[in-house]
């Protein structure tokens, strides 16, 4: 039969170590909060702040685009965007070359404005 302090030796668990020799998930734990918490803020951070509303970016480009791409394309201005060489071929294109028309026309829209008007023009003719 062992003797009392050899077989305490050989029964220990993760329970029964000493302090220095029990795994360090302590130390762990703020890393771990630093980086759910910078995943949560990059989350937020590339959601966009402000819903796009079709109707107002229908509206604006009905108001301020239409008579330059008639003049363009004839009809009714639609093969602007539907025409096989157009220049737009992603969104991010699509959002210059809003932005491009809004500073040659002068209008100084908001960026509500902007994204109003791509969002429309998105879900109309170019499904990106």
């Amino acid at each position: 039969m062992l003797a009392p302090a050899a077989w305490c030796e050989r029964q220990t668990t993760a329970h029964d170590r000493p302090l220095d020799t029990a795994p360090r998930l302590y130390g762990m734990a703020p890393r771990v909060l630093l980086a759910l918490l910078g995943a949560a803020w990059l989350l937020i951070a590339s959601a966009p702040l402000h819903a796009a509303d079709l109707r107002h970016g229908k509206n604006l480009h009905n108001k301020h685009c239409i008579a330059c791409h008639k003049s363009m394309f004839g009809g009714d201005g639609s093969k602007m965007y539907t025409r096989p060489d157009r220049r737009v071929n992603t969104l991010s294109e699509l959002e210059a070359q809003v932005r491009r028309c809004d500073a040659n026309l002068g209008l100084r829209w908001f960026e509500d404005d902007v994204d109003d008007v791509v969002h429309y023009l998105n879900q109309t003719y170019y499904h990106f």
